[in-house]
């Protein structure tokens, strides 16, 4: 008997944890939410802070904004400094309002304003190749793009959130390069894909893909 009430005991909360919130609980208004993969991205490491308000019952209005920081994840030792931003902005449409269920579907629109502003060391040849020195050198990229995403939110309780969303978008870039001396010839980077002499402006369909961690305000 004692046991079996241990047993009991021990996969109640499991059980609650599992359940899915009252049909007729009020839609969440405020959720505020954060972007772990972004912390870990090899390149624009940042640290963002989202905020989502409920327009309607099942449309809601989401805003995140982004400080770039080099943190380290990405072992680049090559990235001497690394300073810029990021802001995603766009409007939501879930299938059933947030909260209803423990898994809901949503599609969304967002545009992407991004600015990095890096400093990266790279290995030049000087005076035809006589000798290599490593210099430092400054990239800036501008970034403009809008995604069309579809993707869910796995509600914990009717507070705890994990959603993924994935999605294709249009993008503009507008990349440039610091100058160097104009004998110097780019050999190498180390393990940054951003070479120098790689600019310009580009336009293209790119994938994006998303994952947050939220919490309801109320």
């Amino acid at each position: 008997m004692k046991k079996t009430l241990f047993l009991l005991t021990w996969l109640a909360p499991f059980w609650l944890f599992a359940q899915n919130p009252a049909p007729d609980a009020l839609p969440p208004g405020w959720i505020v939410k954060i972007s772990p993969l972004v912390w870990l991205h090899p390149y624009f490491p940042s640290l963002d802070l989202a905020v989502e308000r409920r327009i309607s019952a099942n449309w809601y209005a989401e805003v995140s904004a982004g400080k770039m920081v080099n943190l380290g994840f990405a072992n680049n030792p090559v990235l001497a400094s690394l300073d810029g931003h990021r802001i995603h902005i766009g409007a939501r449409y879930y299938f059933r309002p947030p909260a209803s269920r423990r898994y809901t579907q949503f599609v969304q629109g967002y545009g992407d304003l991004l600015r990095a502003d890096a400093a990266i060391e790279g290995d030049f040849c000087r005076f035809d190749c006589t000798f290599t020195q490593r210099l430092n050198y400054q990239r800036l990229e501008r970034k403009r793009a809008f995604y069309a995403a579809y993707g869910g939110s796995l509600f914990f309780g009717r507070r705890w959130i994990f959603e993924f969303d994935a999605g294709l978008g249009y993008v503009h870039r507008d990349i440039q390069y610091g100058e160097i001396p104009p004998d110097a010839t780019f050999r190498t980077n180390g393990s940054l894909i951003w070479n120098y002499g790689s600019d310009g402006v580009s336009q293209q369909i790119e994938p994006n893909v998303r994952v947050k961690l939220g919490v309801v305000i109320f």
